[in-house]
């Protein structure tokens, strides 16, 4: 759908402001927003505010790009624009690790926070570590934290309702601290780059959910589709059928294809997993489809005779 901004006023000369500015909102939500900053000035300081809510940095040049405008000399923006208007930070592609640092110090009222670029410095690890970030959605992985304070007692995991994990080790973590997040309500643990499958995932899922508090509704396991051919599927199979636990999903990134494929419950492309973070998904989050996928198998259980 083609949206054409200059011509809003022109059309409409009598539009009153305030229904003008509702309609360059919006708009710069659902389209590209930098493109309704470029009409006029009252418009620019109508949707920046918008443009720079959601920061997505998946790729080395938009890192750059950003990071110009947060701290370069001839930026317009001040620090406390940035610490004002920035909700959502999503970092996937290498960075100066000071520059990510200076961005989780300034821009404290962060509320989801996904961070998977494996460069950090101890700067970055001090500001994960400090207690002004308090995210509600936050995805993580051990390398972030300084060595033998892997754990979830940090201040940066006290109000997180959603959570994700991206592991290399199931020793990663020190995982009977979950049982301290007292607003955990969804979990995700990412094993697609562990080096070597654990033995058992269903024994995975069961030791992790054991750990968590009451609160905890879904627990999201994500897997690598490129397993060991001779994998036990079975094992997969007691999570699908809610043996496991009943709040566990088995998902994994891409297409559906391959052996095993009747046991994955939710797949999902990396375009899609980073629109999910950044709450700009077209439909259902991964979240709120692993609700889906324990209702359906809810459902179907009550169904089916014993």
């Amino acid at each position: 759908m083609d949206f054409h901004p200059p011509l809003v006023f022109h059309r409409f000369p009598d539009l009153p402001e305030d229904i003008g500015r509702s309609i360059f909102e919006v708009a710069a939500e659902a389209y590209h927003g930098p493109i309704y900053a470029l009409v006029s000035k009252k418009i620019q300081s109508w949707v920046e505010p918008l443009i720079y809510r959601r920061i997505v940095l998946s790729s080395t040049t938009q890192a750059q790009l950003f990071y110009r405008t947060f701290r370069g000399p001839s930026s317009s923006k001040t620090l406390a624009f940035f610490e004002q208007h920035v909700r959502v930070f999503i970092l996937s592609a290498l960075s100066r690790t000071r520059d990510v640092a200076a961005v989780l110090e300034v821009c404290k009222g962060i509320k989801t926070l996904a961070i998977w670029s494996h460069k950090s410095s101890e700067e970055t690890k001090k500001s994960i570590a400090s207690p002004f970030l308090s995210p509600t959605r936050l995805s993580i992985i051990a390398e972030l934290f300084f060595s033998g304070q892997h754990h979830f007692s940090h201040p940066i995991f006290q109000n997180v309702t959603h959570l994700e994990v991206v592991c290399y080790d199931n020793d990663d973590w020190e995982w009977d601290t979950l049982s301290q997040l007292q607003h955990l309500t969804h979990l995700s643990f990412d094993s697609r780059y562990f080096l070597v499958p654990p033995p058992s995932f269903s024994q995975l899922v069961k030791n992790t959910i054991s750990s968590c508090p009451v609160t905890l509704r879904v627990f999201v396991l994500w897997i690598d589709s490129a397993l060991p051919g001779d994998y036990e599927w079975e094992d997969i199979n007691s999570i699908y059928e809610g043996r496991a636990d009943f709040r566990a999903v088995v998902a994994c990134e891409g297409e559906p294809g391959g052996e095993g494929v009747i046991q994955i419950q939710m797949y999902r492309g990396f375009p899609d997993i980073l629109k999910d973070w950044a709450g700009l998904s077209e439909g259902r989050d991964f979240w709120t489809e692993a609700e889906d996928r324990i209702e359906e198998r809810r459902q179907r259980l009550i169904e089916t005779p014993q």
